[in-house]
């Protein structure tokens, strides 16, 4: 079977790694950029795959809906998975995040995939303040995104879950400062 790579080594393990989990075929992406990833689940998994973004991307590699940056435009139970792949850490607060999520359990009917960064010490949020900047003012330059650096902890992440009352089902660290979270209602 033919399969798409991209020039990004991390795009393609974070592609692979992500359709291994996703267990629907109608998925929404949150805050996905220009798609590149979401290009390659796609391609590779054939999912029926949309974005959903709060500015306009110049080269957009998959169908992107932009929308307030607080409601998603569609009915409840549109998509069987909704993902947020490293986008939640350029929100602006936890209350935020709460939002997002609690429109993604509105409107998915399996379940919410969560790919992000994580630390567990003040070091390591360093490091990951100066890689996001430096990525970000590299690559995403023209793009319209906060950086905001709103990273947590494991622990926060689950007690957001907890008070929201959604079920971990899936729980996994597959790149280093990362975390990966497989939410049901």
């Amino acid at each position: 079977m033919e399969r798409l790579h991209v020039n990004n080594l991390h795009f393609n393990n974070a592609a692979d790694f992500l359709l291994t989990n996703i267990s629907g075929s109608r998925v929404l992406s949150v805050g996905c950029g220009s798609g590149d990833i979401e290009k390659i689940i796609k391609f590779n998994g054939s999912k029926e795959i949309m974005g959903l973004e709060i500015s306009k991307s110049k080269n957009p590699k998959i169908p992107i809906l932009l929308y307030d940056g607080k409601n998603f435009p569609f009915e409840n139970n549109s998509f069987d998975t909704v993902l947020f792949v490293y986008c939640l850490h350029h929100t602006k607060s936890l209350q935020e995040i709460h939002r997002l999520m609690e429109e993604a359990a509105r409107v998915s009917k399996k379940e919410i995939l969560i790919l992000d960064h994580v630390y567990d010490n003040i070091l390591e949020r360093f490091g990951l303040i100066l890689f996001d900047y430096c990525w970000n003012k590299l690559f995403y330059l023209k793009l319209k995104m906060p950086i905001t650096f709103n990273y947590l902890k494991e622990v926060e992440w689950r007690k957001l879950f907890d008070d929201m009352c959604l079920k971990v089902v899936g729980k996994e660290n597959p790149f280093k400062f990362c975390i990966f979270f497989k939410l049901t209602r």
